[in-house]
């Protein structure tokens, strides 16, 4: 077992022997950056820590990885390259004018931007893929019985105008001539067809779509919203993709969508069927058996190998962490696409997600589900140390770090000082740096926190009040005002 664990995953090359007994000279793929994700693109598989294989690279096979990832995006940026420049070189030409081997190099190039912008939908362009290969496999078997039945026919007619078999395979070539050329114009046809579609441009990004709505659900993503909202008025829900949209829509129509287990004393139901069957497999272990994903460092089990590779990151320093925001003076950096798209939002202050009970706004679904909580107590998280119930799994994780294991992570970047929670860290580097963001509108004082402004608000609330009360006692009644008049009258 130890000969397996110590042989290159790649090569099978032994990692013992004298020209691999320095530690430099092998690289775990679980740890080295983004190895383990270029080593799965490279040879097509699924990589996992659960699995029994070598988990090492030799210094050798880990540069060729490192060299075949660069070249696949080399290669895709030239794609791109070169379809600019062959869309400026077709505008050289009349539509009439056009080459044959420009026209062909256009189809490609077509090929390739729809590529690039429909990855998401990798499903759908599989399948289609796969409809043209049997389009084309189709064609290819009835193209070679034409051509087998035409022989045929040629050998069994009477040799009348001296025709031998060299007559024969020239009217093959022929045949085979005419057919080629029919392929040509209905290819032209098909590229020509292909031209006349209109291709939609973001204004914001350079991503370019065929399809109208797939431009207006990429703009909504551009505003922090969800691509595909429900069109029936008063509702208020959205979708990631546009075949939920339309499950959603038959709702309306009617239409139930009620998966309910089946297995005995289980009420579970569910909306999705996938959802069904994953409760299935875990609960009753009907099924294969759900895969796990062990984190080697701290031991904590994922689902997936993307979720586990992202945990990677907590155990690394966060200056490599492969996504920067490009905001100035902000230095955060994430470990994936999703976060930093999130925290761009809060820079640009999207909040799209409103509480129906206090109208309070936020910035993602997931926020807006866990302030919900606070107000309807639907979940709660007591701790196992002690009395105390959270409203959140992340405050509970807060309370037992900051309360039980005493942990103070967060260090202030102006003195030694460390703190709990981030939040409080942030005011008090506040107070290095002598900002206060918090004003009141009334009368314009600049407050540290948003809980001091509040409390400093209730006092023009209690005055406003007090000068209401005065006003009250400074009108008199009518029947007062009587009894003054006939004071008066009496004096004289």
């Amino acid at each position: 077992m130890d000969e397996l664990y110590n042989t290159c995953r790649a090569c099978a090359k032994d990692l013992n022997s004298h020209k691999y007994l320095n530690a430099m000279n092998k690289v775990n793929i679980f740890e080295a950056p983004d190895i383990a994700k270029k080593l799965a693109s490279c040879i097509s598989v699924e990589l996992s820590l659960a699995d029994e294989y070598p988990k090492f690279l030799c210094e050798c096979c880990y540069q060729k990885v490192n060299d075949f990832h660069q070249f696949r995006e080399m290669c895709r940026e030239s794609i791109q390259h070169f379809e600019e420049l062959i869309l400026a070189k077709k505008s050289l030409f009349s539509e009439d004018e056009v080459p044959i081997s420009i026209l062909e190099d256009q189809s490609r190039s077509l090929t390739r931007v729809n590529e690039l912008n429909h990855l998401e939908d990798s499903s759908v362009k599989y399948q289609d893929d796969l409809e043209k290969q049997t389009e084309v496999d189709d064609y290819n078997k009835k193209y070679e019985i034409e051509n087998a039945e035409y022989c045929e026919q040629v050998m069994s007619t009477p040799n009348v105008h001296g025709h031998d078999e060299n007559n024969c395979d020239s009217d093959v070539v022929e045949l085979n001539n005419i057919r080629r050329v029919k392929s040509e114009k209905t290819s032209l046809k098909k590229l020509s067809d292909c031209e006349t579609k209109i291709i939609y441009r973001c204004d914001i990004c350079p991503s370019r779509f065929f399809v109208e709505h797939r431009l207006i659900a990429h703009k909504r993503e551009h505003e922090g919203l969800m691509p595909y909202p429900c069109t029936q008025e008063r509702c208020t829900k959205a979708f990631n993709r546009r075949s939920a949209l339309a499950r959603h829509l038959r709702q309306h129509e009617g239409y139930s969508f009620q998966y309910a287990c089946d297995q005995g004393g289980c009420d579970k139901v569910y909306k999705h069927k996938p959802t069904l069957v994953m409760h299935q497999r875990k609960y009753h272990k009907l099924g294969p058996e759900l895969k796990t994903h062990i984190c080697e460092i701290c031991g904590k089990v994922f689902k997936t190998t993307t979720m586990l590779n992202d945990h990677h990151y907590t155990h690394k320093d966060k200056s490599e962490r492969p996504y920067a925001c490009d905001q100035p003076k902000c230095m955060r950096r994430f470990s994936n696409k999703d976060k930093l798209k999130v925290h761009l939002m809060r820079h640009a202050g999207i909040k799209n997600y409103v509480c129906p009970h206090c109208g309070m706004r936020k910035t993602t679904m997931n926020e807006l589900k866990v302030h919900i909580n606070y107000h309807t107590l639907e979940r709660t998280w007591p701790c196992r140390f002690c009395t105390h119930i959270c409203n959140s799994s992340g405050n509970l994780k807060t309370h037992v770090r900051t309360v039980h294991e005493r942990a103070k992570d967060y260090a202030c970047r102006y003195c030694e000082r460390t703190f709990a929670k981030p939040d409080t860290r942030k005011y008090h580097e506040m107070t290095h740096t002598g900002e206060k963001p918090n004003e009141c509108p009334e009368c314009g004082k600049r407050f540290l926190q948003p809980a001091a402004l509040r409390t400093h608000r209730k006092i023009h609330q209690r005055q406003g009040v007090h000068s209401s009360k005065a006003k009250k006692c400074e009108k008199k009644t009518p029947a007062q005002e009587t009894v003054l008049k006939n004071a008066e009258n009496t004096e004289y």
